[in-house]
This record gives structure tokens, sequence and C-alpha cells, in this order.
């Protein structure tokens, strides 16, 4: 069964960065920032989703610079809410595949509450005026062409205070708290912090430590090579459970991965390793209580 980990909060705190990390290590499906505009097309509807639409539909750019800050508040409050409804559709085909979800999502904190746990969710911010302020350092196309029409204008000094404005807005202390009361933990960006040192303390608070080397022995399962190297491996080394940090759980997850396999190769296991195939069932407890 799939288990789904969502990165919420607001722009330039990492959360995109974590999610690649976090999929690559742990062998799982990134969701990176606007996954869910594959969706976005021509089969969209417009009536139920007249934000996201706005942009696929625009035919003149420049109206979408020269808005008022409040109705580009209002339209990012609107696109949010639609990605939402579009998230939770493909995070629900995604489920099928088994494997684990890594989303920076857009879903909101409330709905976020009723479908997921503090375990599951955490929220990383980065200060206001970051994302005002370095807006357009990021080579992305879309940002690189707004920024491109803003100096296409009569009066780009205008127009470019007119846009940082919409920026701070969106990106207001009163939506800044909201996440930071949100009842979900909380990751500040830290730019003396190494990106290593940020998924480290992200796997720490998600639990996912102690996980991993159970995803280590999925993967090497899957070679028959390898498969009987990485379970001796758990059977000799796990005593030392300081050293490796690992819990009762961790093992008894790898024995389950052991009982799965063929009995031909499990009797070829237990032999090497000098134990019976009974003893698989209760090494582990043994193992926790020593």
């Amino acid at each position: 069964m799939s288990e789904i980990y969502y990165i919420t909060g607001t722009a330039y705190a990492g959360k995109s960065t974590m999610v690649k990390l976090l999929a690559e290590k742990y062998d799982g499906i990134a969701c990176e920032e606007n996954y869910h505009d594959r969706l976005v097309d021509e089969k969209l509807d417009k009536n139920e989703f007249p934000c996201l639409c706005y942009t696929r539909d625009l035919r003149d750019w420049r109206e979408f610079i020269r808005r008022s800050p409040e109705e580009y508040t209002a339209w990012c409050e609107g696109v949010s809410a639609e990605c939402e409804v579009l998230e939770l559709r493909i995070l629900e085909e995604l489920k099928k595949q088994g494997r684990r979800i890594f989303v920076d999502t857009n879903i909101s904190t409330e709905t976020l509450k009723r479908i997921s746990d503090i375990d599951h969710v955490l929220v990383m911010l980065s200060d206001q005026m970051v994302s005002v302020n370095r807006f357009f350092e990021r080579p992305d196309r879309e940002k690189q062409f707004l920024y491109r029409l803003l100096m296409q204008e009569p009066d780009p000094e205008a127009a470019m205070t007119n846009f940082r404005e919409m920026l701070i807005r969106v990106n207001s202390k009163e939506a800044y708290d909201r996440f930071l009361h949100s009842g979900f933990r909380v990751l500040l960006r830290d730019d003396h912090r190494t990106v290593e040192e940020t998924l480290d303390i992200v796997e720490k608070v998600r639990k996912l430590k102690k996980q991993y080397w159970v995803t280590r022995i999925r993967r090497s399962l899957l070679s028959r090579s390898a498969g009987f190297h990485c379970i001796f491996f758990v059977c000799v080394n796990l005593p030392a459970a300081g050293a490796l940090n690992a819990s009762a759980g961790i093992v008894h997850k790898s024995f389950y991965i052991l009982r799965r396999i063929s009995q031909k190769q499990a009797g070829f296991l237990s032999s090497a390793i000098k134990l019976p195939l009974n003893a698989c069932s209760v090494f582990p407890s043994q193992l926790y209580k020593g």
C-alpha cells in the first residue's frame, strides 16, 4: 500500500528539491512543483476550473501582468483550490502503484488534516521577501517570459512595482502565519544549512530514517544474486543495533520480505546463516530484547 508524504509551504523553501531527493533515495514517486499541469489541457472544463483555464486560454499575456494585486491574489487562491481537486485525482491513481509518493502540494492544510497525519505532512517556509526579491532569479521559462513582458511595458518601473505588490500580497504575513500555526511540523529556510543537512532533518521529522535499510533490502532482493548477501548482512550486523540505529520494526519488515522468497531460497539462506527456518519469526524479537 502506498504512503503519501506531503510537503507544503511557501515558495523558495526547498519543497521540490526535497521531494526529488526523497523519491530518489526511497525509490518513490516524485510529484514536484505544478505536477498537476499534465491535466491542464484542452479537455479541462473552464466552468469547473476557471482559474486554471485562465492562463490556458489567455490570448494576450500583457493582461496577466497588468492585473491589480487584489485580482492577482484572488486568482492565486482560486488556482490553489482548483489544483487541490486535480491533485487528489492524480494521487488516487498513483497510489495504485504501491510505492511511496512524495508531493510538493497545493492541498490546503485543512484538507491535509482530514486525509493525512502529522508524520506525513511537513511545512517548509522561507521569509516572505525571499520569494518577492528572487522571483526572477530562477531560470524558469515562464518567469523569464513574464520578466521580458514587464520590461516591454510603456513604464517598466511602474509595471515591476505593481507585479512586486502582487507577490507581496500572495506571500503575505497572514499566509505565512497560517502555515506556521497549522499544527504540522515546520522547517524554516536556513541559507547556512546544506541541502544534505536539510534532507537529513526532513527524513528524521518524517521518521523515514528507520525505513532506509528496509528500502535497501527490497532493492537488493530484486536481484537474485544480491538477495542472500543483503539478508545475511542484516542478520549478522543488526545485533550492533546502536551502530545502525536499527529498530525491531525494521527487522520484522526485513524478515517479512524474506518469507516472500521461494522456500528453496529461504532454505539456502537459513543454512548459510546457520539458523533454522522457523527462527526467522523469532529472531527479530530476540534481537530487540538483547
